[in-house]
């Protein structure tokens, strides 16, 4: 495909999604939306990759919404809120909602402005490390609204509910330091895409088949039943225990080889 306002790209089995919209600040319009979709379903299907680094073009992730470029079409709105059924994610949801439900971990590198749109995004990733001096803002309230694109999704698994509350209603801008403190990112850094790159790096030392069963399991049972995880730990250790990949990491471990791993399977 040719991407208008993604950069994307394929590095030692490392995907770089990149909101390329620089002049706009990264902001989102519909064509982002349509891209950031489109994108995340591919990388879903490629097991070859070993994870996603989701960033944003000339040190800035994302302003928000381009208001201006959506409200353009009376359309618009009607293409990114429409769904089948209430319980479905729309356009405007699965932009966040997509990245849990990639198997290889994403992990979102912010610089300078991450508002609005952009917070609810970088909310899917599994993990979010920003520049000291980037800011953030769950600002729908500014505009009368709510938060409706699925970032809730993620901030309620991090972060007390006074706190989302407090940042949902105020539309306040707080600093990387702020972020870190109240759990709505997970490290700060200078080098916020390098060091991303480093934890992907490490985790690929691990089996592949391992690293998506553990982000299933986590992601998907986290606040479930104990029963619910309990079975879901058992199934997924029955299959790994009869995986090839399993047996290659046990060797590795033992220094007994240093054969690559296979190509993962379906998780």
């Amino acid at each position: 495909m040719n991407w208008q306002t993604l950069d994307i790209s394929i590095e030692s089995k490392i995907a770089w999604v990149r909101l390329n919209r620089p002049e706009k600040l990264n902001a989102l319009d519909m064509q982002l939306f349509i891209e950031l979709d489109r994108v995340a379903k591919q990388l879903t299907k490629n097991r070859d990759i070993r994870g996603v680094v989701l960033c944003g073009s000339n040190h800035n992730f994302s302003s928000g919404l381009d208001i201006k470029s959506v409200m353009s079409k009376p359309t618009n709105m009607l293409k990114l809120l429409f769904k089948w059924l209430p319980g479905q994610a729309n356009l405007v949801q699965r932009v966040s909602r997509n990245w849990r439900q990639i198997p290889v971990p994403v992990i979102a590198a912010i610089e300078g402005y991450c508002l609005g749109g952009g917070v609810q995004i970088i909310m899917g990733a599994d993990y979010r490390i920003a520049h000291p001096t980037a800011t953030f803002s769950i600002m729908e309230s500014k505009w009368g609204l709510q938060p409706d694109m699925a970032g809730l999704l993620g901030i309620r698994d991090v972060m007390p509910r006074d706190i989302a509350l407090r940042l949902s209603l105020s539309a306040e801008t707080i600093n990387a330091q702020n972020a870190l403190d109240w759990r709505l990112i997970s490290q700060v850094d200078e080098q916020p895409e390098q060091a991303a790159l480093a934890l992907l790096e490490s985790f690929s030392q691990r089996s592949p088949d391992a690293v998506c069963a553990i982000k299933q399991t986590i992601r998907s049972h986290w606040s479930s039943s104990e029963r619910g995880l309990l079975a879901r730990e058992t199934w997924n250790q029955i299959r790994l225990l009869i995986n090839k990949n399993t047996r290659i990491a046990s060797k590795r471990e033992m220094g007994k080889t240093e054969q690559d791993y296979q190509t993962r399977k379906n998780w």
